[in-house]
């Protein structure tokens, strides 16, 4: 459990040390995009999945649940969407849910990657692709 702890504080630390306080909500959904690409290529990101995925016993459950909920990618999303939202850039929508599917888009593609291809550039287009379109659903017209 230690290891996913600092994993996840690790992640959230570097993703947030790439982000500038004057960027645009959309340049730092890039750059959480360029992030995840980057992320997935890491064996240990695998085996952390692997390892949420298998587990059965509910204090284990319970504990990797609030160790999601304090270092999720959504907090962090959450507040970039919000943003967005308050500058005009995106429209108005809930940013949580926002946030939600974009985690969970971009987490189904990488998983498809990883048992599939593993053509790091394949992943790269598909995941560009999937945020393009996503922004398409967010942007102010």
């Amino acid at each position: 459990m230690y290891l996913v702890e600092k994993w996840l504080d690790e992640n959230k630390r570097a993703f947030e040390t790439r982000l500038n306080a004057s960027d645009p909500a959309t340049a730092k959904l890039y750059k959480f995009v360029d992030f995840t690409v980057e992320k997935a290529q890491s064996p240990v990101h695998s085996l952390i999945h692997e390892f949420v995925m298998t587990v059965r016993k509910e204090s284990v459950i319970k504990h990797l649940r609030d160790l999601m909920n304090n270092y999720s990618a959504e907090n962090i999303l959450t507040s970039i969407i919000n943003q967005g939202i308050e500058s005009g850039e995106f429209r108005p929508l809930n940013a949580r849910t926002a946030s939600e599917i974009l985690v969970t888009m971009l987490e189904g593609l990488t998983m498809k990657w990883y048992f599939r291809q593993k053509d790091i550039s394949l992943l790269r287009r598909t995941v560009k692709t999937a945020i393009n379109i996503y922004l398409e659903g967010l942007l102010t017209k």
